[in-house]
């Protein structure tokens, strides 16, 4: 560094990412609950999904209760103080961070939601004002939610994955019509991908232009971005259909896929794609959730929740054999959501899950009796509830940290 404070050409700080110690049992630095707006959010609302903002100050969740949530969390603690609710008009199918966001900017600080019945959302993540809006329309002229939410690497375009198409925006261009690629060429054919598009994934060889896309028919395939979503490839062996697809962040002709009901995380090696090169597994055959799974930004670990509440790691630097390196118990209930800190050995977790455990009696109807008088039948049904509903913050640095938790949690 020269005496006006600048950096020398060979004194640049290099990024290098977090270090995960695994030899011990992680500290749990925050435990957070979600708000209860009603009486019955006590009983059935749960976290379905989180993830750390691309600056890492921020923790987007969105709830069964049709609501997303904003937590500020800039040294990981996070807390009911830090938090804001965002409640949609109908359910929540998928939320993203635009790749760019970040706290101290607010330009940037914003996120893009698919709401049922509604056209795909800009929210602006501080006071939840509606930025921007891009429209889905079928034959029917009925707006479409989209399955998955993705930006291409340059963050310019929105792809969004629906009922055998892919439609593709001009993020700075809302209210403009967009570009809907076709996953099948009709109905009635037989070739190309065929159901739900419900992941992409681009690769990280943004020159390459490829990006993944998988449909819950249990398809995934390999698209080229530069010639209108042409299929350049089928991959082979899949399992169930598919809720998840991502690249390996340093090996980009590496890609992993996540199915519901399976207990198993696939990889394929794009070079080789008849068949998967790696099996990872966890327990998930008993729910229909999605489980979702994430890799860390330096491409060594890839960690997973399961059904029964625990978090394993599974090293993915290089090919070898898939054995668990280090399973601990995390939750009392299915793990929806895995979500590393971009920039320090953190990992959020997101429990909360779906369970007809409490039958409850109601006499809606009536019958009649021989001699006309009626009397109340009684019929049972079945409302859901969930074990656990939490955020928990780990740390997996060699010093750790003091628990600290939200004031509901105890």
């Amino acid at each position: 560094m020269d005496s006006s404070g600048t950096f020398m050409a060979d004194e640049m700080p290099v990024w290098k990412p977090p270090e995960f110690h695994l030899g011990a049992q992680p500290h749990t630095m925050s435990t957070f609950h979600p708000p209860e707006h009603s009486d019955t959010d006590a009983f059935t609302n749960f976290f379905r999904n989180a993830k750390w903002s691309p600056d890492g100050n921020c923790i987007l969740a969105t709830l069964e209760n049709r609501s997303v949530q904003l937590v500020t969390s800039p040294n990981g603690v996070i807390s009911s103080d830090t938090s804001h609710t965002f409640t949609q008009a109908a359910p929540i199918v998928d939320a993203i961070w635009y790749p760019g966001a970040c706290l101290t900017f607010p330009a940037t600080f914003c996120i893009v939601i698919s709401v049922r019945d509604c056209p795909v959302k800009l929210i602006d993540a501080a006071d939840g004002r509606l930025r921007a809006s891009y429209r889905i329309v079928d034959h029917r002229e009925r707006h479409v939610a989209p399955q998955c939410l993705a930006f291409d690497p340059s963050a310019t375009r929105l792809y969004c994955g629906f009922q055998d198409a892919i439609e593709v925006f001009d993020f700075n261009s809302p209210g403009k019509e967009g570009l809907r690629l076709q996953t099948s060429p009709s109905k009635k054919s037989k070739e190309g991908m065929k159901g739900i598009v419900s992941s992409i994934s681009f690769s990280p060889d943004e020159a390459s232009g490829l990006y993944a896309a998988s449909s819950l028919n249990g398809c995934i395939s390999i698209c080229s971005g530069t010639h209108d979503a042409e299929i350049v490839d089928m991959l082979g062996g899949v399992k169930g259909p598919i809720t998840q697809v991502q690249f390996h962040p340093a090996r980009s002709h590496i890609l992993y896929a996540a199915a519901r009901r399976q207990d198993i995380i696939q990889s394929w090696d794009l070079r080789h794609t008849a068949v998967p090169v790696e099996e990872f597994h966890r327990s998930g055959r008993g729910t229909n959730q999605k489980i979702k799974f994430d890799i860390d930004y330096g491409g060594k670990w890839l960690a997973s929740g399961d059904e029964s509440g625990n978090v394993s790691f599974f090293d993915v630097s290089s090919s070898g054999a898939p054995d668990c390196v280090k399973s601990y118990r995390a939750h009392e209930d299915t793990i929806g959501s895995i979500s590393f800190h971009p920039s320090r050995p953190l990992l959020l977790s997101a429990s909360g899950g779906r369970h007809f455990d409490s039958p409850q009696s109601s006499s809606d109807e009536s019958d009649t009796s021989s001699d006309g008088s009626q009397y109340p039948r009684t019929r049972t049904k079945r409302m859901p509830t969930f074990r656990e509903s939490t955020l928990k913050v780990w740390s997996f640095e060699a010093n750790g940290f003091t628990d600290t938790h939200d004031p509901r949690s105890s």
